[in-house]
């Protein structure tokens, strides 16, 4: 195979040759990158990959026949893309925030997966709107601010990273990780589809991250107290609060046995 620009070029005149092969279908199969101009789903637009086949019937030609036949095939891509929203436990807008994302984290199979260790790379469309980059990109960031922000050019499942709080005052243990999924739906012929958008079952254990449609608030606490009182969340609160009443047990204790040795001295 060669390739020039968009062309490329199957040189099959060794399976032509081998005749135990006559007779037999040749499939044509090659993969190729959604760049960071495809557009992104909405419900009117769609990215449709087109290819065009030509093949040389020589030396089997018949005579006045034409030397060359043509096959045509297309298919549309999807590309998604989710938001995501800064709030505090009041529900108040936070700026200042950074994330990273990174490829996997979750597996068809339903089952948690290691992410990758190299954050995915993003172009700046606009303020507060990002693409994912692809090879040919400059200016990329691997590093995504929000307030608010919108990631665009994804599919699959995506580990999501708040690597900064939006100020000091909010706790750097409790900083947010959640898992993403975005896949598409589609319709019997496959030329529309409707994005499906998921928060995984895995990497929120502190029960702050949110979804309404394709939209993700993040909270920010201050401090274990401000955490939900549900899931791993209120456990973790639980088992601060009872290590606490067992050293001041340990105390009242220790100071009764003191007490006791004073009096009795």
């Amino acid at each position: 195979m060669t390739q020039d620009g968009q062309a490329l070029t199957f040189d099959l005149s060794g399976q032509i040759k081998d005749q135990t092969k006559a007779g037999k279908k040749i499939v044509v199969t090659y993969a190729a990158e959604l760049t960071s101009d495809a557009k992104v789903y909405t419900d009117s637009i769609q990215n449709k990959n087109a290819a065009t086949l030509t093949y040389s019937k020589t030396p089997s030609s018949v005579a006045g026949e034409a030397q060359t036949g043509t096959l045509d095939a297309s298919a549309y891509v999807f590309t998604g893309k989710f938001s995501i929203t800064k709030k505090d436990k009041a529900d108040n807008p936070l700026t200042g925030a950074e994330f990273q994302v990174f490829k996997g984290g979750w597996s068809d199979d339903a089952a948690a997966t290691d992410p990758e260790t190299t954050p995915l790379k993003f172009v700046k469309v606009k303020d507060g709107v990002y693409k994912l980059a692809d090879s040919d990109d400059t200016g990329t960031v691997d590093t995504i601010p929000a307030g608010t922000a919108e990631l665009q050019g994804l599919e699959g499942y995506f580990t999501v990273k708040e690597t900064k709080t939006p100020s000091p005052e909010y706790s750097d243990g409790l900083k947010p990780t959640f898992v993403v999924g975005l896949h598409s739906d589609w319709n019997t012929p496959k030329d529309a589809v409707a994005q499906a958008t998921y928060k995984m079952n895995s990497g929120d254990p502190f029960d702050l991250v949110d979804l309404h449609v394709d939209i993700f608030t993040v909270h920010n606490v201050k401090n274990i107290t401000e955490l939900p009182l549900t899931g791993a969340a209120g456990t973790v609160l639980f088992v601060v609060v009872a290590a606490l009443l067992a050293g001041s047990a340990v105390t009242v204790y220790a100071k009764s046995r003191s007490t006791k040795r004073a009096l009795t001295a």
